[in-house]
């Protein structure tokens, strides 16, 4: 059964106000996510589970919702081109200028269950093994804290797996668990996970090399956009990387990065 109109109004209102998240035009994606909680919890209906939530907005119910909504989908070494970017030309250039410190600092927004702040610290471990005697922070943030405590274990089922991470990595850092596959203890303690909400004020560590804030920035509206960026870009070093999701740009924004053209892929840098 459709939505009735007034649900979707309702959600489309409470979503944006809770996350800044849009969801115009995506009625039947409501549906598809809400229904199972509505069958588990033996609502007749999506509209008798959204209408339980009206008088209590910020219950553990419409916690839940909100995390269902706001989930998105994510997997290993998403769009290849970014992360063979960082090997070859960002990750020498920051070990150049980071010799005598010897620290690395990275955020991941919207990190959802974890698979790209671990294919960076994959990544890290695979090609440049000598950062292992370094000060490596990789900051992971999602809004969702459910997504938060399962990517914090490390956890994956088969299908997650498949879903773009190579086999040789498989073998050498995740050990099975029962059905699943669980990260190496030296993968997984690279990455800090926590949750935050892009839209509500908040801090991060200073001096930050590279933030990945991929595939979220297409849910939310032009202001909601220059808003996220420019508080993100204030802690990010002068000559740092920004790099966006593959429909993502900065176009209009009034930003100041400079765009550079890599192989398949545009990233930003912080101008000197």
């Amino acid at each position: 059964m459709a939505l009735k109109t007034d649900t979707f109004i309702f959600l489309k209102d409470w979503t944006k106000r809770k996350s800044g998240i849009l969801l115009e035009g995506k009625e039947v994606m409501v549906d598809c996510r809400l229904a199972p909680i509505a069958d588990e919890l033996k609502k007749g209906s999506v509209d008798d589970l959204v209408d339980s939530i009206r008088l209590d907005q910020d219950s553990p119910l419409a916690e839940k919702i909100l995390e269902s909504l706001t989930t998105n989908e994510t997997f290993w070494f998403r769009d290849h081109y970014p992360f063979e970017i960082l090997r070859t030309k960002i990750m020498p250039e920051i070990l150049e200028y980071r010799k005598n410190m010897k620290c690395f600092r990275l955020w991941c927004g919207a990190s959802s269950t974890g698979q790209e702040p671990y294919s960076i610290a994959m990544l890290l471990k695979h090609h440049f093994p000598h950062m292992d005697s370094w000060n490596v922070e990789i900051l992971a943030t999602d809004i969702s804290d459910q997504m938060v405590k399962k990517a914090t274990l490390g956890k994956y089922d088969q299908n997650e797996i498949n879903r773009g991470l190579p086999a040789v990595l498989l073998a050498k850092y995740f050990d099975p668990d029962g059905v699943n596959f669980k990260l190496k203890e030296e993968i997984r303690k690279k990455v800090t996970f926590k949750t935050l909400n892009l839209t509500h004020a908040y801090s991060l560590p200073p001096d930050l090399d590279l933030i990945f804030i991929r595939n979220v920035l297409i849910y939310f509206d032009a202001p909601t956009k220059k808003a996220i960026l420019q508080r993100a870009i204030q802690s990010l070093r002068v000559g740092g990387f920004l790099f966006l999701g593959s429909a993502e740009t900065l176009y209009g924004m009034d930003i100041p990065l400079e765009s550079v053209i890599g192989e398949k892929t545009i990233y930003y840098r912080k101008a000197k």
